[in-house]
């Protein structure tokens, strides 16, 4: 069993948002059962499934547009437009609110606590030389009342010129999505590790809708979830042989970072004599997990493997919790 008592977890800095420089955070991430799959699953999970608000290309509609940029170029630009400073409770997005569909349906389902975000930008060139149009000019309204501009007037972002006598209209409509349909609903804009002395040194940049802390809280409690869920799944089906050691398990809607989690930790397991992880198409989100066992019961290694992950980033979470108390949001 993995003692998680002697994970320790250390901020080496942590800096807020500055200018058009963003946030960062560095931990020092060490000890018993820390390795790849886990701050890689980490990494990978504050990246693509982290329910975000973002603007949809698709929400995002053009009333009115005379400049020299067109209207694809325009919903393009605008839908790369970060939404700072929202508080969001939801942790984990079922597919269903996001697979396959159309975000402009007024009757498609929503999450329940899913807000209502709608920036406005109304601006005419009245003046005889070109004019930068930025963030400074909208307006944004969030379930039905208008809030405070949330980008800095120091360093306001660039959304496009207008020459004279020139107009733009347009309005866009935030909506629930992660970063694993569209980039633009990354909830972290860069993440790394490097590994120094069997120690990581994890690095985590936000796009700025939520703290870092708050990103690596709720990544612990999506791979938890996930974990579960995947064990609860495969129980329920598995029809196993006793006699035959080999165990092939595909894994449905899961990619490398569930699959690298479970095969690694099968791999020191002490009844596990092959462990290994495959993804035989790229284009389809499925992984195969195949082990072999001496045990008659294959399920229990499996279950002790995800068992011992589950242990492990608890711990982290908790560590998580204590070291960013002030910097995650309570609901």
């Amino acid at each position: 069993m993995i003692d998680t008592k002697k994970i320790k977890i250390t901020q080496l800095l942590k800096r807020e948002m500055e200018g058009f420089m963003s946030s960062r955070l560095i931990l020092d991430i060490g000890g018993p059962g820390i390795d790849y799959s886990i701050v890689n699953g980490l990494r990978r999970v504050t990246i693509d499934e982290i329910p975000i608000y973002a603007y949809d290309s698709s929400t995002v509609d053009i009333e009115f547009n005379d400049s020299i940029y067109n209207n694809d170029m325009m919903e393009l630009r605008l839908s790369n437009l970060p939404i700072f400073d929202i508080k969001n409770n939801i942790i984990f997005l079922s597919r269903k609110y996001y697979e396959k569909v159309d975000f402009t349906d007024p009757k498609r389902e929503r999450h329940p606590d899913e807000k209502k975000i709608e920036t406005y930008i109304n601006v005419h060139n009245d003046t005889l030389t070109n004019m930068n149009i930025t963030t400074d000019s909208i307006k944004m309204i969030i379930d039905g009342e208008e809030v405070k501009n949330p980008y800095k007037k120091t360093h306001p972002i660039l959304l496009l010129k207008l020459r004279p006598n020139q107009a733009f209209k347009a309005r866009l409509r935030a909506v629930l999505g992660i970063g694993d349909i569209n980039n633009v609903y990354a909830g972290a804009g860069n993440v790394y590790y490097k590994e120094e002395d069997n120690r990581f040194k994890f690095t985590i940049e936000s796009q700025g809708q939520m703290d870092e802390y708050e990103l690596l809280d709720k990544g612990c409690s999506i791979l938890i979830k996930k974990l579960s869920d995947v064990y609860e799944n495969v129980s329920k089906n598995f029809k196993g042989d006793e006699t035959d050691k080999n165990v092939q398990l595909d894994l449905i809607n899961e990619d490398y970072t569930i699959g690298n989690l479970i095969k690694d930790s099968l791999q020191d397991h002490k009844d596990v004599i092959f462990a290994g992880c495959s993804k035989p198409d790229k284009q389809i989100k499925e992984v195969i997990i195949k082990y072999t066992t001496g045990v008659k019961n294959k399920m229990i290694p499996f279950k002790e493997a995800i068992d011992s992950k589950i242990k492990v980033l608890e711990e982290i979470q908790s560590q998580i919790q204590k070291l960013g108390s002030k910097y995650i949001n309570t609901y």
